[in-house]
């Protein structure tokens, strides 16, 4: 399945164009048992500060197999909640880098999402919290939504990065 097809799927799934989608970020196996806190930070901020890390997708990068196709396929069951991990960031030499889901972050940067949840390492946080100007989240989870970009013109629904 390529890419157009998959946000086709998204699309379809939600029914109604420009339909609010859920998603409750949760501390992944890494995180879970640890101290990581969740930190809310703004999706465009993440990002400039992402492409100074070699380890960078960007806009329309699928990476590594098919992970990204699957995300939006996941995305499109309805409009959720749908349970995430919360990607594992870290800050310094003045990028911020992903220790897990650097696709789950591509793929949401491309379908439009303003605000994640970052789980990060409890010695890296306030340099973290300085540099993305996030928010600490009190818990193990926190539930955002967004609008996805949807173009609904002439019976042609899809999502535009």
């Amino acid at each position: 399945m390529n890419r157009k097809i998959a946000e086709l799927i998204v699309v379809a799934a939600l029914r109604v164009c420009g339909a609010a989608v859920a998603i409750r970020w949760v501390k992944g196996w890494r995180a879970a048992g640890s101290k990581f806190p969740l930190v809310r930070v703004r999706m465009a901020l993440l990002d400039h500060l992402w492409r100074g890390s070699p380890m960078y997708l960007a806009p329309g990068d699928q990476g590594i197999g098919n992970r990204a196709e699957k995300l939006r396929v996941y995305l499109g069951a309805g409009p959720g909640p749908h349970e995430l991990d919360a990607p594992e960031g870290v800050f310094g030499d003045g990028s911020v880098g992903f220790i897990d889901g650097r696709h789950r972050v591509s793929v949401l940067r491309d379908l439009g999402v303003r605000e994640i949840a970052v789980a990060v390492p409890p010695e890296n946080v306030q340099e973290f919290l300085k540099a993305t100007q996030g928010k600490l989240v009190s818990g193990n989870s926190v539930t955002l939504s967004w609008r996805p970009s949807v173009s609904c013109r002439s019976g042609a629904s899809r999502i535009e990065p």
